[in-house]
């Protein structure tokens, strides 16, 4: 299973502002964790 699945997004997207990110990070993140070929994340996609 992928973060994006495990954790509501309001979540990782609080992560990483804690840290110095953005939602384009987060949004590429999830980008890539899709093209590598984990599942689709209901939740996190219609957040974004």
């Amino acid at each position: 299973m992928s973060l994006f699945v495990e954790c509501p997004p309001q979540s990782i997207l609080l992560a990483a502002l804690q840290v110095g990110g953005t939602w384009l990070t987060v949004r590429s993140l999830y980008q890539e964790t899709v093209a590598n070929g984990m599942q689709r994340a209901k939740a996190w996609e219609s957040a974004a």
